[in-house]
């Protein structure tokens, strides 16, 4: 038999008579999930009787002698809030190594309860008692016969509101799991963090991105083929980009497009000469011949250009040079500087990616360390990671937008290439 009464420690005693055999052993483990534990506090375990009983943090032991005893004990942690009620639960019995014949439950409540639950059987059998009910007065009651060792009840009944203080506590025991665990505290930083984050790149990236000068109004039609007195038709870049510099103020790198685009543009103003040349097997090569020498007409990267393709040869073919390969480090460097030469770039734009890259990953790598050493002291490992999720989020779309001049916002939006 056990009864008992419903406080904020939820007090029980229960008059224990084993009937298999002449002594029986009860031991109580305290769990309430494979992460979690619902941690519930016994204290002041006697036995009035043939016995003894015994508590520590992790296990409730009653031993048992023959004849009748009184096993008394308090619990704390049993008052749980479930929003709409309070619900009082505790395992009246588990853990026994004898069977017992017949078991009853009664509980005594400051307020009229508003349910009952009640489960027998194995541990994770959802078998209902055999009798449970709220009988007169509002006494909650249940019985059931025959529990073998190891079987269990487990009692619960639902409260009004406000009835006894709530006292249930939850133990993560998976460490990681916890650490990683979204708790309205960790919840909230990690929304201020993010939020901060987010600001402070999205300030950056319009304090560097925007135009030096704006724009009044809509860019119209761009003529880029002209007439000379004699009435031949010619190209005339637009504000004399050309068509190296429009290719990398448009996609922000130096790549081979603009290089051919420059090699191109060479031939048509008579620096070089192109023709195709058949070899005698149907491939279809090309010569590239030297027609007049690079003057001071030519900007620094166009003279780069002529460089590396002839060298100080007359002539060579395209098959020769995909086959030797051309060095562009030459190229890069001096089309990147004259973009920034003309104000186009306030930096090259090679140079302020990795200025984000790395400033992005020096917050990732700030995130991955304090992702750890949260997660093996107090948790809320979340925050950390939050500063990963910024400094990634940094790293890729930070470079997306070097500052620029109006004329180069002018040549992105027009695509005069």
């Amino acid at each position: 038999r056990s009864s008992g009464t419903a406080s904020s420690r939820s007090a029980r005693r229960s008059p224990c008579r084993p009937a298999s055999r002449p002594t029986g052993s009860r031991r109580c483990l305290f769990t309430a999930g494979p992460d979690t534990e619902r941690v519930y506090t016994v204290t002041q375990p006697k036995v009035s009787g043939n016995g003894s009983a015994s508590a520590d943090d992790q296990n409730l032991t009653v031993h048992l002698g023959a004849g009748e005893s009184t096993v008394s004990y308090v619990v704390d942690g049993a008052v749980a809030d479930q929003g709409s009620h309070e619900d009082v639960r505790w395992q009246v019995a588990s853990g026994w190594d004898v069977t017992i014949d017949r078991l009853t439950v009664s509980v005594v409540t400051p307020a009229e309860p508003q349910s009952i639950t009640c489960l027998a059987g194995d541990p994770d059998s959802t078998t209902a008692c055999g009798l449970s009910q709220i009988g007169e007065g509002g006494v909650p009651t249940a019985e059931q016969d025959t529990l073998t060792p190891g079987q269990r009840v487990d009692f619960a009944i639902g409260l009004p509101n406000g009835s006894v203080p709530v006292n249930e506590r939850i133990a993560a025991t998976n460490q990681l799991a916890s650490a990683f665990a979204l708790t309205p505290e960790t919840g909230i930083g990690l929304l201020v963090l993010v939020v901060l984050l987010l600001v402070g790149i999205g300030l950056l990236w319009y304090a560097r991105g925007r135009d030096a000068k704006a724009l009044a109004g809509d860019v119209g039609p761009v003529e880029v083929l002209a007439r000379d007195a004699g009435g031949h038709v010619a190209f005339a870049s637009p504000d004399g980009v050309l068509p190296g510099q429009v290719g990398t103020v448009i996609d922000e790198h130096v790549d081979v497009v603009d290089v051919t685009a420059t090699v191109i543009d060479l031939a048509v103003r008579n620096y070089l000469w192109i023709d195709e040349v058949p070899d005698g097997e149907g491939v279809l090569d090309w010569r590239i011949v030297r027609r007049n020498p690079a003057d001071d007409s030519l900007t620094p990267y166009e003279k780069a250009v002529y460089t590396s393709l002839l060298g100080d040869a007359e002539q060579v073919r395209l098959s020769e040079l995909r086959g030797k390969g051309v060095d562009l480090t030459a190229v890069r460097n001096a089309l990147y500087s004259d973009v920034v030469a003309k104000e186009w770039f306030a930096r090259r734009p090679d140079t302020e990616r990795s200025r984000w890259w790395w400033a992005g990953g020096g917050i990732m790598a700030l995130g991955i360390v304090l992702t750890v050493v949260l997660a093996l002291t107090i948790g809320h490992a979340l925050l950390g990671f939050s500063w990963f999720a910024g400094g990634a989020l940094g790293a890729a779309r930070g470079p997306c937008r070097p500052v620029r001049d109006a004329v180069a916002r002018c040549c992105t939006r027009c695509g005069v290439c």
